[in-house]
């Protein structure tokens, strides 16, 4: 009985044994390669982000019709759509240039001198000062009627009434000088310009735009507007 017993063991482990080396002699799958780290990009190699295009205001009938651009307040107007020209701005300048309008090389005219005016910098920044003197206007406008609202009295025209309209007319006369100068250099300015009808007439169009934008008091938040106002 015993030695039953041992033959059985050994039966086994040879069994195991046999097993094992089975298993060993089995092809094993290959293994996935192992990536090796990127090598880091150079920083001088890194291309420039592009910079953000802003939207551009195209002008509409009401900018034609002597109207401004938007009013934001003490600064003076948003000038980002000050080049813009769309269907109805065209014909606005056509017919200040006295073009005939019968074909359409007066508009390929027109988009060439568009691109003259955008590109011309000493009158770009000369339409910045314009907007900074219209936010001049505007500022003193609220400033005056908020003295005025002080001294005021409904039932009777007051000294302290007339103290502030003499010192606002003075404000204003020294604004309105202000005006007249840069109508004087954008008379200089033009000159460059003096040999196409469809250039002047644009220009025209673009002090126009921002000296009748309407004013909004500073306190009020902001929104767009288009409709002209009597100021300066």
């Amino acid at each position: 009985m015993r030695r039953s017993v041992h033959v059985g063991i050994l039966v086994l482990l040879l069994s195991a044994a046999a097993h094992g080396a089975h298993a060993q002699n089995q092809p094993q799958p290959p293994s996935a390669p192992v990536a090796s780290p990127a090598a880091p990009a150079k920083k001088d190699q890194a291309p420039a982000p592009k910079p953000l295009r802003h939207a551009r205001k195209v002008i509409t009938d009401d900018d034609i019709q002597g109207i401004g651009s938007i009013y934001k307040g003490g600064g003076g107007p948003d000038l980002s759509g000050i080049n813009d020209c769309d269907r109805n701005c065209f014909e606005s300048v056509r017919s200040a240039a006295r073009i005939y309008p019968g074909g359409t090389e007066w508009k390929r005219d027109l988009l060439d001198a568009i691109d003259k005016v955008r590109s011309d910098g000493p009158w770009q920044g000369l339409l910045g000062e314009f907007g900074t003197v219209r936010g001049k206007f505007c500022s003193l406008e609220q400033e005056r009627n908020e003295e005025l609202a002080r001294v005021s009295d409904p039932h009777n025209v007051t000294a302290g009434e007339i103290s502030v309209e003499e010192k606002y007319n003075r404000l204003f006369k020294s604004a309105q000088a202000d005006l007249l100068t840069l109508y004087d250099r954008a008379h200089f300015l033009k000159q460059a310009h003096a040999s196409s009808a469809l250039e002047m007439a644009f220009m025209d169009l673009q002090t126009n735009r921002i000296i009748t934008a309407s004013c909004y008091s500073l306190s009020q938040p902001y929104r767009p507007n288009w409709e002209s106002s009597d100021d300066p």
